[in-house]
Order: structure tokens, then sequence, then C-alpha cells
């Protein structure tokens, strides 16, 4: 095997693994700070988080519809702590957020 196909072979590998890791791990994809408008972020106290149902992209497959407490808010943005995946925080659009009764 040449130098540069053994190079190809472990590229490709790598590209594999890193691949299966995030079939196993799905990560929220979250809005970057510039998107977040010029308004401030209202944030809630601990205990005082309104309930939401939102839709969440992740890094695979498709988006999807989540239980979640709301942290952080503004004109354009929610942070929204997933309740069943971890409690991890990412930013969605304003419009992806509906409250719950």
């Amino acid at each position: 095997m040449t130098q540069q196909n053994r190079y190809r072979e472990q590229s490709l590998e790598r590209m594999r693994a890193q691949w299966e890791q995030s079939m196993r791990n799905p990560r929220p994809v979250t809005l970057p700070q510039q998107a977040w408008g010029p308004q401030p972020l209202e944030y809630a106290a601990n205990n005082d988080r309104p309930a939401v149902r939102v839709w969440v992209q992740f890094n695979v497959g498709p988006a999807r519809r989540c239980d979640a407490l709301a942290v952080g808010w503004n004109d354009q943005v929610v942070i929204v702590e997933l309740v069943n995946d971890g409690g991890m925080q990412p930013v969605v659009w304003r419009t992806a957020v509906s409250k719950t009764a």
C-alpha cells in the first residue's frame, strides 16, 4: 500500500468514527449569537421557568418536538433547557416555541 493510500484509509476511518459518534450522541443545533438580534435577553428565575414545547434541529435526523423549560428570551430567540435530552440548552427561533398549559 502506498503512503497516499494509507493516508486516505486513515482519513476515511476517522470520518467513519466521527459519523458513528454523532449518530450515537445527537446534539441540538443552536443559533449563533449574531442571530439573537439587538434586544437584550430576559432570563427567568430558576424556579420560575415556563414549560414549553419546542422544535429543535439536531445534528443528525429531522427536527424533533421536545419538552423544555424557557431559560431566557427576547423578541427573536429563546434559550431552552431540554427536559428529556440531558438538560442541553440550545438557542432557537422564538417562533419554534409554544407555551404549554
